[in-house]
């Protein structure tokens, strides 16, 4: 098992959350402190690297663990986005 992650699959892992959670990258710039939501652009995209803090900050907003967004397999992302881990059931 591969538990290495790129920034750009850990900015994929928060947009899916995030849109889940019907939140906009403003809104989640918003929670977060940044000025604008170009912060989150660009990490969510992968050009600005995450510090374990960011992602610390955004597990707790999205209501996630940090583990969801940093180390799960790409199989269960997908069960998330479906909301069936998120939810307890199926979406």
């Amino acid at each position: 098992m591969n538990l290495t992650i790129t920034d750009e699959q850990i900015g994929a892992r928060v947009a899916a959350v995030r849109r889940y959670r019907g939140l906009s990258q403003s809104d989640l710039a918003r929670e977060l402190g940044f000025r604008s939501s170009v912060s989150i652009v660009h990490r969510e995209k992968g050009r600005v690297p995450w510090e374990v803090q960011e992602v610390a900050k955004i597990a707790r907003v999205l209501e996630v663990e940090v583990m969801d967004l940093m180390l799960i397999s790409d199989d269960l992302m997908k069960e998330i986005i479906r909301g069936t881990l998120l939810t307890g059931g199926a979406a």
